[in-house]
């Protein structure tokens, strides 16, 4: 679900696990279709209705990380006007207003990272949200192992086998090493706080810190720096003509 310009806007189709069941049941469908509802804000009436269509897949009941990584989503663009939503890497754009398609192609991973008329993929491409089309420039973050990237509007937040903060002004990226966050992203920055609750529990991996904490801003903390590169530039070697 998401909320926009006085509406709710939802989406919905048959589950996985279902589409599974009738699998063993009968023949194989080979499409499956997902319906986007704009609903007004208060009376709940329905204000546009659109039909999406997909490639028919399923999935056991065991394998819900697969089934939540080829889920339904849907997110909203103010900015840009439209509805975003999609599944299995493929998104559609509407129109807001009245439900028009506006776009559909094929994209790099999902979720979508809303930020003002555009939207990141989870391969580090920033593209047009009007028009679908990639633009030159991106944060481009290495990552690895599970998970998936979430933002706020500075911070680009992504596992790179540890917990990663990428500065999207600046582009520069920074690791919190030994921390793992979790199969689900559980880096969240709100209210001038980064939140890294403990998503580790169980975990096997070879990461050491498994702890939940806060992180704050603190401007000064950048005069430690030039002070920093001092302490950690290599030693002068003593040779034979200086002793």
């Amino acid at each position: 679900m998401a909320l926009g310009d006085g509406r709710v806007f939802c989406v919905d189709s048959r589950s996985g696990i279902d589409n599974d069941r009738n699998r063993r049941r009968s023949a194989e469908s080979p499409q499956a279709e997902s319906t986007v509802l704009a609903l007004d804000a208060r009376s709940g009436a329905i204000q546009w209705k659109a039909v999406c269509s997909y490639r028919y897949r399923t999935f056991p009941q065991e394998q819900w990380l697969n089934m939540r990584g080829s889920d339904d989503w849907l997110t909203c663009c103010p900015d840009a006007g439209v509805v975003l939503t999609g599944k299995h890497g493929e998104p559609y754009a509407f129109a807001a207003d009245g439900g028009r398609e506006v776009w559909h192609q094929r994209l790099g991973g999902v979720p979508l990272i809303v930020r003002g008329g555009q939207f990141i993929d989870q391969g580090g491409s920033v593209c047009d949200a009007r028009t679908g089309k990639r633009t030159p420039k991106g944060p481009n973050y290495p990552r690895g192992g599970c998970n998936y990237a979430v933002a706020c509007h500075d911070l680009l937040l992504v596992r790179d086998h540890s917990v990663s903060f990428v500065d999207l002004k600046a582009g520069a990226k920074q690791s919190l090493y030994a921390i793992r966050s979790g199969c689900s992203n559980s880096l969240v920055a709100a209210d001038g706080l980064l939140n890294v609750p403990n998503f580790a529990v169980g975990c096997v991996c070879n990461y050491p810190i498994q702890t939940s904490f806060a992180m704050f801003h603190l401007p000064e903390a950048a005069e430690w720096l030039p002070h920093r590169k001092e302490i950690l530039q290599p030693s002068k070697r003593t040779t034979s003509s200086d002793r």
